[in-house]
């Protein structure tokens, strides 16, 4: 895979890992844009180009994953919070009832 193109993938992964979620259009975009000009660059036959569009469906496939993984964590923990505000409610007009 060309140099320009696994700077900007380990770029996207890292913006995945760390859950920087709401920049990550623009990495994919750019992730996306110069694979398809480098990928296109090269002879239909070539293997890399098969190699290369191998792993850029793999790099987005592994984003994707991340990133429903990451949304559906969040509202996991918006659902606890807000159970918890629940509980600690009701605790709180119960103890002014006594």
């Amino acid at each position: 895979m060309p140099q320009p193109l696994q700077l900007i993938e380990q770029s996207l992964r890292l913006a995945v890992a760390r859950g920087e979620l709401n920049g990550m259009s623009t990495h994919i975009s750019s992730y996306c844009t110069c694979a398809s000009s480098l990928l296109s660059e090269m002879a239909p036959d070539d293997p890399a180009r098969r190699e290369g569009y191998s792993q850029v469906i793999g790099t987005l496939a592994w984003a994707e994953l991340m990133i429903r993984a990451a949304r559906a964590s969040r509202v996991d923990a918006v659902q606890e919070a807000s159970r918890m505000a629940l509980y600690l409610e009701t605790r709180l007009s119960e103890a002014r009832c006594r």
